[in-house]
Order: C-alpha cells, then structure tokens, then sequence
C-alpha cells in the first residue's frame, strides 16, 4: 500500500495487479494506470468521479467500492 503516486511507481513493479485511487496527493493516477495495463498489468481506477474517457484496458470501480466485485476482479486478473 502506498500513500502516493510516486510512492505507488517505486512499489509496482512485480506486482499481480495495482488498484490505485484517481486522485492521490500527488497526481492523478490514471496516465500511469494506463501506462502500467498497456505493458500488461492488471490496473484498476477506484474514484468518485470517472474520467470522460476511459483508456482501454483500464478497469472502473467506483466508490463506494464494492468488495465482492473488486474480489472478482483481482481473482479474474482484470
């Protein structure tokens, strides 16, 4: 668990799949969600508020979250 963006960069790596909040105090975590589902890991926003576009691959849990489909999803990989 990290408690920002680039807190959450440095711990990614080798990771089955990274659930980050869209507004962290450092940034908005969608570019590097994108970024980290393009190279092929699972990547899922949990925000409030989508943004108007969604990248592809990108999972969506809206808040307040849902534990048994978040459960689905990290089970199913994405």
């Amino acid at each position: 668990m990290a408690a920002s963006l680039d807190e959450a960069r440095g711990l990614s790596t080798g990771v089955d799949c990274v659930i980050a909040d869209r507004h962290l105090p450092d940034g908005d975590s969608v570019g590097w969600l994108a970024e980290l589902s393009r190279a092929g890991t699972p990547a899922l926003l949990h925000t409030s508020h989508p943004p108007v576009e969604l990248p592809a691959h990108l999972g969506l849990a809206m808040k307040p979250a849902n534990l048994g489909a978040l459960r689905a999803w990290v089970a199913g990989g994405a």
